[in-house]
C-alpha cells in the first residue's frame, strides 16, 4: 500500500486514480518496468507512466495517474480508501477498480476491521465509524483510541504489546468469557508504518531478467495454488455476502460524488479458477454485473482475454512484466472502442434506470422504429453467439438490452446481396416453439411484419423436461398479455402498451430448477428475470473457455419422445402457417451441437426429428437448412458448452444465414469468393455451387 506518498490534490486533481490489491498493483508496475531497467516498488510508484503515454496516444489529451493499491487488500479497503479521501476533499474524477474473486471470497479475513488497510486508516484517520463491524467487541473501541495516542511514538508497538495484555486482562475480568475464545476475540495489533512499507514494497525483475519469466512458466504457481487452496475454501458465504455489500457502498459513494468508476475483472490463472469452481467463479461474476448496472458504470472482463492464459503470470493471479504490458493494452482498447471512461457521465440515479424481462427489451426493439425491422430470427439463448459475432469481428461491447441487431449479418447482406436490411435478434430465455408462435401473433401484423423470418432450431426447442408446460414461459406469458391488451384497447400505442407490460407483475413461476441457472454471459438472462442497462453484455473475449453441461442436458433430454414434442412438432407447423398467411417469407436453421450433445439423444430420434421437421418445412414453402451437414467444421473450440456456439462459431453461422438468405430470395450474389465475412475463412462456395447455382440463373442483375 502507498503510505508515505503524497494524495492527490483537490486543486490538482487525479484524473485516473487505480484502486485494488497486488494483482492490480503487480500489473501496474510491471507495465513500467519493460521500457527501463529501472526497479519499481509499490512504495515509490505512485504514477503508470505507460499508461499515461498509451492514453495520450488514443485520446490525444494528457492524462495523469495515481496509484493507490493495496497486498491482499479487500473490497471494504477499497471503501475505506475512498472515504477517507472523501473526508480529506481529495476525490478523484476516475477511479479504475482491478478486482479479483479473492477481494471478495476469503476465507481467511475475519472481519474487515482485521485488515492492515483498515488498521492503519483507523489509526490516522478515525474511519471506524465508515465500518459498522469496527466496534463490535467490547475492546476494539479502547484499543482504537489507544493506538491513536501511542502511533506517533518511536517505541509505539511494544506499547501497544503492553496495553493490548493490560487490556486482555482487565476485560477478562469485568467480563468473563463464557464461550471458548475464536480468532474474533483476539486483539488485533496495528502495523507501524515502516512494516506497511516492506510488506507492501515488491521488486520486480529488471528487464535483463524478463528472458526467465518467459521461459518459466509461472515459476511460483504451485506455492501460490496451496495458498489459495485455503483462501477459497471452505467458501466463506458471508464474508462474500459482507464484502458484497461494500462493493454496493463503492458504487453508491462514486454516483454521489460523480465519480467516473470502471471496473476489470483481473485476469488470473484457469488452474486459480479452478480452485474456486467454476460455478462459483461465474456466480462472482454475474454479481459484479448486476452490482455496477445499479449505477450504470462499465465492467471490463480482462481475465476473458485468451492471450492471457500463457506465459504471462508470475504466479497464480500476478502479471509478469509481459502479461502486464499487454493488460496495459488491452485496457486501453476498451477504453477506446467503447468509450468507457465517459459511460459513466449519462448514468441516473438507480429511480431513472428501467428494467424489464428479456422478452420486453426485444419488442421495444421491434417497435422502435416506424418501419419494422427487415428480417427477425427467433430462437432462445442460443442466439448469443450472433450478437457475439459482432463484438468478437470488431471488439464491440454489446449490450443485449439496447442493442438486439445483428451488424454482422447487415455488413454481409449489403456486401454481398446489396440489401440494406435492419436484422433483428429474438434471443427469447427458454424458448419453445410454441413462444415462437406466440410471439409471431402478437409482432407480425399486415400493417407492421418484417420481410423476412429466420426460425433458429434445436432439440431443445421442442423437448424439455424441466419445462414441461408452455405456458408457463417467459415469452409465451408476455406476448399472450400483449395480444389480450392490444385487442382490448386498440386505441393505445405499442410504447404504451409496453410501458405498462414492463411494470407488469407476473406471477408464474420458472420450474426450472437452481441448477440451471445462466451462470455466463453467453447464455443472456434466466427466464423471469429483470435487466437494466449494462447487467448482461457480451464483449470480444467472451465465451472463450469451454463448459462441460452435458449432465444438465441429459436432464432436459430425458424423455425425448413425448406429447410435449408432439405438441412442439404441431406448434411449428402453425407457426409456418401463420407466417405463410401473412406473406411473410420464412427459413428453418438447424443450430449446431457439439458431438456430445448430439449422443446424448438416440439415433433413432434424429432420424424422426430431422424427417419430421424437413416435411413440415416444405409442405410451408420453408427452407429448411441443417447448419452441421451443410459445414462439418464447427469444432469443440468454437463452442462454450456442448450446446452454445461461442464467438468465433457465431461469426460462421451469420455466414449461412447470409446464403440462405440469399437463396430464399432468389437473390444474385456481387463479388462473391467463397471468403466473405470477417477473420474466418469458409468452404460454403462448394456446396453452394451445387444447390443453388440453378435458383440464380434467371435472377436480374442487381
Amino acid at each position: 500500500m502507498v503510505v508515505n506518498a503524497p494524495l492527490p490534490s483537490t486543486k490538482n486533481s487525479t484524473r485516473n486514480f487505480f484502486l485494488g490489491s497486488s494483482a492490480l498493483g503487480a500489473a501496474l508496475d510491471g507495465a513500467d518496468q519493460l521500457p527501463s531497467s529501472q526497479q519499481y516498488g509499490r512504495k515509490n510508484h505512485t504514477q503508470c507512466s505507460y499508461f499515461e503515454q498509451l492514453f495520450g496516444q488514443k485520446f490525444h489529451k494528457p492524462c495523469s495517474t495515481f496509484i493507490f493499491t493495496a497486498s491482499g487488500s479487500v473490497a471494504s479497503d477499497q471503501y475505506l480508501i475512498l472515504e477517507t479521501l472523501r473526508r480529506m476533499h481529495r476525490l478523484p474524477k476516475v477511479v479504475i477498480y482491478g478486482v479479483t474473486p479473492r477481494d471478495l471470497i476469503n476465507s481467511g479475513l475475519y472481519c474487515p476491521t482485521s485488515t492492515p488497510v483498515f488498521q492503519y486508516l483507523n489509526t490516522c484517520f478515525n474511519i471506524g465509524n465508515s465500518c459498522p463491524e469496527a466496534y463490535e467487541a467490547k475492546s476494539n473501541f479502547v484499543l482504537s483510541l489507544l493506538k491513536k495516542c501511542i502511533y506517533e511514538f518511536r517505541e509505539s508497538n511494544n506499547i501497544q504489546i503492553l496495553s493490548n495484555i493490560w487490556l486482555t486482562k482487565f476485560f477478562s475480568t469485568c467480563f468473563p468469557i463464557t464461550t471458548p475464545a475464536n480468532e474474533y476475540d483476539a486483539p488485533i495489533i496495528v502495523p507501524s508504518q515502516q512494516q506497511l512499507e516492506q510488506s507492501a514494497a515488491v521488486s520486480l525483475p529488471s528487464e535483463s531478467q524478463l528472458a526467465n519469466y518467459v521461459q518459466q512458466e509461472n515459476p511460483h504457481l504451485s506455492f501460490d495454488l496451496t495458498r489459495y487452496k485455503v483462501t477459497y475454501h471452505p467458501f466463506p458465504q458471508a464474508t462474500y455476502e459482507q464484502q458484497s455489500e461494500y462493493l454496493k457502498k463503492i458504487i453508491s459513494l462514486c454516483r454521489a460524488e460523480h465519480i467516473h468508476f470502471i471496473m476489470i475483472n483481473m485476469p488470473v490463472t484457469k488452474e486459480n479458477i479452478d480452485l474456486l469452481g467454476t460455478e462459483s467463479y461465474h456466480s462472482y461474476l454475474s454479481n459484479l454485473k448486476k452490482t455496477l448496472a445499479t449505477g450504470g458504470y462499465p465492467f471490463i472482463d480482462m481475465n476473458a482475454v485468451e492471450d492471457f492464459r500463457s506465459g504471462k503470470f508470475c504466479d497464480s493471479v500476478h502479471l509478469n512484466p509481459v502479461g502486464a504490458k499487454m493488460f496495459m493494452q488491452q485496457l486501453i482498447n476498451n477504453l477506446t472502442s467503447d468509450n468507457k471512461l465517459t459511460v459513466a457521465q449519462s448514468s441516473n440515479d438507480k429511480g431513472n434506470t428501467i428494467d424489464g424481462l428479456t422478452t420486453w427489451w426485444f419488442t421495444k426493439a421491434y417497435y422502435e422504429k416506424p418501419i419494422p425491422p427487415d428480417a427477425v430470427i427467433l430462437g432462445d439463448s442460443h442466439l448469443s453467439c450472433l450478437y457475439g459475432a459482432y463484438a468478437y469481428a470488431y471488439n464491440k461491447g454489446i449490450d443485449i438490452t439496447g442493442n438486439h441487431r445483428s451488424q454482422t449479418i447487415e455488413e454481409n447482406l449489403k456486401k454481398l446481396l446489396h440489401l440494406d436490411w435492419r436484422i433483428l435478434i429474438g434471443a427469447l430465455p427458454k424458448c419453445m416453439i410454441s413462444d415462437e408462435l406466440m410471439a409471431s401473433h402478437a409482432l407480425f401484423s399486415a400493417h407492421y411484419k418484417p420481410k423476412l423470418v429466420v426460425i433458429m432450431l434445436s432439440p431443445s426447442n421442442f423437448i424439455d423436461s424441466t419445462c414441461q408446460t408452455g405456458a408457463n414461459s417467459e415469452a409465451f406469458s408476455f406476448f399472450s398479455k400483449y395480444l389480450r391488451l392490444r385487442q382490448n384497447r386498440q386505441s393505445k400505442s405499442p410504447s404504451k402498451l409496453l410501458e405498462q407490460l414492463r411494470r407488469e407483475n407476473y406471477n408464474f413461476r420458472p420450474d426450472y430448477t437452481a441448477y440451471m441457472k445462466p451462470y455466463s454471459p453467453m447464455h443472456l438472462a434466466s427466464p423471469f428475470e429483470r435487466i437494466c442497462p449494462g447487467q448482461i453484455t457480451l464483449t470480444s473475449a467472451d465465451g472463450q473457455s469451454f463448459t462441460d453441461d452435458a449432465e444438465q442436458y441429459k436432464i432436459i433430454y430425458q424423455n425425448p419422445m413425448s406429447s410435449q414434442f408432439t405438441k412442439q412438432l404441431t406448434a411449428l407447423k402453425s407457426l409456418f402457417t401463420y407466417l405463410s398467411k401473412q406473406n411473410i417469407p420464412a427459413i428453418a436453421i438447424e443450430m449446431p451441437l457439439t458431438n456430445s450433445n448430439h449422443i446424448l439423444l438416440p439415433e433413432s430420434f434424429w432420424k424422426y426429428y430431422r424427417q419430421r421437421v424437413s416435411e413440415i418445412c416444405h409442405q410451408n414453402n420453408v427452407d429448411y437448412w441443417d447448419v452441421t451437414s451443410t459445414w462439418d467444421d464447427f469444432p469443440k473450440t468454437e463452442f462454450c458448452d456442448s450446446a452454445h456456439l461461442g464467438l468465433r462459431g457465431g461469426l460462421k453461422l451469420t455466414r449461412a444465414i447470409v446464403l440462405s438468405t440469399a437463396s430464399k430470395l432468389r437473390l444474385p450474389m456481387y463479388d462473391y469468393n467463397g471468403n466473405f465475412g470477417p477473420l474466418v475463412p469458409g468452404k460454403e462456395k462448394d456446396y453452394f455451387h451445387k444447390t443453388w447455382t440453378d435458383k440464380t440463373k434467371s435472377a436480374p442483375p442487381g
